[in-house]
């Protein structure tokens, strides 16, 4: 019995293979058919048209239709095995992060988070537990340095620059943003003086109306080529207004000034 069982299981399978290959000859030959005429009908010679038969025509539909559907299945049976058990398919995988409740929960915006400091700092807040929200233009910043967390349900990523206004409700606000890097600053002056004085006038505003803490990163290029190392709080600097550097030393300065104002008004 078993060897009687044997053979007909050969016997189907090699009338299933028939099967395909006699299909799969029909419809490249009709396809060839279509080909040819449509081939034909464009010259200018007359030539005799081959035309598909309305049978051949429904039979070719109904074998497509027939292929497509054996596809959908085979990738639906895959997308149920993914989701069955990810971690034998592609399912990803977040780095662990410590769980907060409501009240110890932080809602922060990391200004220039796709950046080199910002994304360090994006990494470390996350994996205390915080919400992150990230703003940043990409012109310095990659979105390939936060994309461990993209889909995470405590991380968001906007594409905004701060030179317009955001509007968000957020508890800290860490304002990173700015070329920090000598080409690129140089490379658009204006687009850095414009990060550095309305974008952070913007922050400033936003941590005003929504009353969110805010820190401000500053850089040592303030002081410029100093004279005093190290630099106390009481130097001035010494900074080339009209330089290649001005833009980036005299705006941070901006940036200082900017926050003893709000600070002066505050109190």
């Amino acid at each position: 019995m078993k060897v009687i069982g044997g053979v007909v299981a050969v016997f189907l399978l090699i009338l299933i293979v028939y099967k395909l290959n006699s299909d799969e000859s029909k419809i490249s030959d009709i396809l060839r058919i279509k080909e040819n005429y449509y081939e034909d009908e464009t010259t200018d010679k007359k030539v005799p048209e081959k035309k598909i038969s309305e049978r051949d025509s429904l039979y070719q539909h109904k074998l497509e239709l027939e292929i497509t559907q054996r596809k959908l299945i085979a990738l639906e049976e895959k997308i149920r095995a993914l989701e069955e058990s990810p971690s034998k398919g592609l399912g990803k995988r977040y780095p662990p992060v410590k769980y907060l409740n409501y009240k110890n929960r932080k809602r922060i915006l990391i200004t220039g988070g796709a950046g080199f400091v910002g994304s360090h700092l994006v990494d470390v807040l996350m994996q205390q537990g915080h919400e992150v929200v990230v703003a940043d233009n990409f012109f310095t910043g990659r979105k390939r340095n936060v994309e461990q967390w993209l889909g995470h349900p405590n991380f968001e990523l906007i594409h905004h620059d701060i030179v317009n206004p955001l509007f968000i409700e957020v508890d800290e606000i860490y304002h990173l943003a700015s070329p920090a890097s000598p080409p690129h600053y140089m490379y658009n002056p204006v687009k850095t003086i414009k990060t550095n004085t309305m974008g952070t006038i913007n922050m400033l505003g936003l941590a005003k109306r929504v009353m969110a803490k805010v820190l401000v990163a500053s850089t040592s290029e303030v002081y410029g080529d100093p004279t005093v190392h190290p630099q106390p709080e009481t130097y001035w600097g010494h900074v080339n207004p009209i330089g290649p550097r001005a833009c980036y030393d005299k705006e941070n300065v901006c940036r200082k000034l900017y926050l003893m104002l709000m600070l002066n008004r505050r109190k």
